[in-house]
C-alpha cells in the first residue's frame, strides 16, 4: 500500500480548516447519505440506563454538560447508477433488472473534524488510555484543534468553522446514519448547535430541524426480522463483509465500496476471509458478546473479531454437516424399505454407512477449501496498514456499510421514507426504543433556535426481544 492510499481518511483541524472545508462542501452534494460517528472525553462510569427515558435524559446531560467532544467523523456514501436504485433491495417487485446488474456501487469520503473546546471539561482517564493506546493524537488536538466554546453558542457567528460544519451537514438534507447513536447526536448537539436543553422534548424539537432523518444501525440489527446476538459496529461490519463476498459468490445483488480519489475498496469483494477454526484459540466471552471487555489490551483471551466469526462459521458447518448425514441417513433408510418390497433383498447398512460417512468427509473438505481460497487471507488492520481505525471516520464509513448491507437485504428498509426503523434510536438495557417524531403543536416554551411551528413528540413503542437483555 502506498502512501497515499494509507492516508485515505482526510483530517481537518484549524490549519487546513480553509482549504478542506470547500473540498467537504462539494462531497456532501452529490451524498446519498452520512454516517457520523464521534470521539470524546468520556463519560465514566455515570449511571444513565435509567427505565424512564425521560429520567435517563436528564441522567445523560449531567454528565455530559461538563464532557467534550473531540472528533467528528463524517462518511460522505454517494450511490452510483441511481437509476437502478429502486431495482436493487432484495425484496424490491423488479427481479429481470437485478439480475442484469447485481452490484450495488458506493462511493465513499472519509472526514475526521479535530475539535478543540476552550471550556474547562472533564476527561475519564479510562477513555483517554483507550484514545492513547489506539493511536489518538493529542497534539494535533491541543495545538491544532478547530476551537468551539459549548457555553457561548450564541456569540459565534455564522462564519465560525465549527457553525459552518454543521450547517453544511444539514443543508445537505439526507439521512444521517449512526450506529448506538444517542451519546453521538447529544455530543454533536451540545459541540454544534446550542447548550443541550433540560427538557428531552426540546432536544428532539430542535435536532429534528437539523437531521430530520435519523437511521440507528444497531437498533435495525436487533429489531428486524432476523435479529443479532451480537450488535457491537466491528462485529457487524466484519460479517456482513464476509456475507457480501457470499452473495457475489452465490450471484446475488451485493455491494462495492470506492474510496474516491484511492485504489483500494473499502471493503473485500476479491476472496473468502473464512479460515478453518483452531480450537486451540481462546476468546475472550466479554468481548465476543458485546464488543467491550474491562481489561481491555491486558486480557489474555483474543478479541480479535476474524476469529471470532470463524468459530461461528465452524458451528454452522457442523450444524449443517449434521442435517446433512441426517438427511442422507433418511433416504438410504427410504431407498432400503423400497429395496425390500421391490426385490427381498437387504441391504448390508454397514456398509451403505461406512460409504456415506466417507462421501461426507470428502464434502467437508472440499467446502473448506473452496471457502478458504485465498491463504493470505487478510483483516481490516492489515488492509489499511497502521492507519488508526478506531478513530471516528473510520468507524463512520463502517456504520456506513452496515447501513448500505441492512438496505438491500432488510425489508423495511426498501423505503426509507416509509421504514419502521425511520427516527429510532437504540436504548442500552431496554426493550424500548427513543423514536424521534415532530408533530405540527404551537410551543409554549421555545429558544431562538427552537422551530417556531413545532414540538416533538416523544414515544416509547415497546417490542419484545427474542432473547434476555443483560
Amino acid at each position: 500500500m502506498n502512501e497515499k492510499d494509507r492516508n485515505f481518511i482526510k483530517r481537518i483541524n484549524n490549519s487546513n480548516f480553509n482549504e478542506e472545508i470547500e473540498h467537504f462542501k462539494n462531497d456532501l452534494k452529490n451524498a446519498t447519505f452520512l454516517s457520523l460517528d464521534t470521539e470524546f472525553s468520556g463519560i465514566g462510569f455515570s449511571n444513565i440506563r435509567q427505565n424512564d427515558i425521560s429520567e435517563r435524559y436528564v441522567a445523560m446531560l449531567k454528565v455530559l454538560r461538563n464532557r467534550s467532544l473531540y472528533e467528528l467523523g463524517v462518511a460522505i456514501y454517494t450511490q452510483l447508477d441511481e437509476d437502478d436504485s429502486s431495482d436493487k433491495n432484495e425484496y424490491s417487485t423488479s427481479s429481470r433488472k437485478r439480475k442484469l446488474n447485481l452490484t450495488r456501487r458506493y462511493e465513499i469520503k472519509i472526514y475526521n473534524f479535530v475539535l478543540l473546546n476552550s471550556f474547562d471539561h472533564t476527561i475519564s482517564p479510562h477513555s483517554m488510555t483507550f484514545l492513547a493506546q489506539h493511536g489518538f493524537d493529542f497534539n494535533e488536538l491541543f495545538l491544532h484543534g478547530i476551537p468551539f466554546n459549548v457555553k457561548k453558542h450564541d456569540e459565534a457567528p455564522p462564519t465560525s468553522p465549527y457553525k459552518i460544519i454543521i450547517d453544511s451537514l444539514s443543508k445537505c438534507n439526507v439521512p444521517v446514519i449512526v450506529h448506538n447513536g444517542i451519546l453521538d447526536l447529544l455530543f454533536i448537539f451540545q459541540t454544534f448547535i446550542a447548550e443541550l436543553p433540560d427538557q428531552l422534548t426540546d432536544f428532539i424539537s430542535i435536532l429534528l430541524k437539523y437531521f430530520p432523518k435519523v437511521f440507528d444501525t444497531k437498533y435495525i440489527s436487533e429489531y428486524c426480522d432476523n435479529p443479532e446476538t451480537r450488535s457491537f459496529l466491528p462485529y457487524l461490519f466484519s460479517k456482513y463483509e464476509r456475507h457480501n463476498f457470499q452473495r457475489i459468490q452465490n450471484e446475488k445483488s451485493h455491494i462495492s465500496c470506492e474510496i474516491k480519489g484511492y485504489s483500494i475498496p473499502f471493503i473485500n469483494i476479491t476472496h473468502s476471509l473464512y479460515k478453518p477454526w483452531e480450537n486451540n484459540v481462546k476468546l475472550c466471552s466479554d468481548f465476543s458478546n458485546h464488543g467491550y471487555c474491562k481489561l481491555g489490551m491486558q486480557c489474555k483471551n483474543s478479541h480479535d473479531i476474524t476469529l471470532i466469526l470463524d468459530q461461528e462459521e465452524h458451528k454452522r458447518n457442523k450444524v449443517r454437516e449434521r442435517k446433512r448425514i441426517k438427511l442422507q441417513q433418511k433416504e438410504l433408510q427410504q431407498e432400503e424399505e423400497k429395496t425390500k418390497d421391490d426385490i427381498g433383498v437387504t441391504i448390508d447398512n454397514n456398509e451403505n454407512q461406512k460409504d456415506k460417512d466417507s462421501d461426507s468427509e470428502i464434502e467437508e473438505s472440499e467446502e473448506i477449501s473452496n471457502n478458504n481460497n485465498n491463504s493470505n487471507v487478510i483483516n481490516q488492520v492489515a488492509k489499511f496498514g497502521n492507519y488508526n481505525i478506531h478513530s471516528a471516520g473510520f468507524d463512520a464509513a463502517m456504520t456506513g456499510f452496515v447501513f448500505c448491507y441492512f438496505h438491500m437485504t432488510v425489508p423495511d428498509l426498501a423505503n426509507l421514507d416509509q421504514s419502521k426503523f425511520l427516527n429510532r434510536i437504540y436504548l442500552s438495557g431496554k426493550n424500548t426504543s427513543l423514536y424521534l417524531q415532530a408533530t405540527k403543536y404551537p410551543t409554549t416554551n421555545t429558544s431562538t433556535t427552537t422551530p417556531s411551528s413545532f414540538n416533538s413528540l416523544i414515544t416509547s413503542t415497546y417490542h419484545k426481544k427474542k432473547w434476555n437483555i443483560k
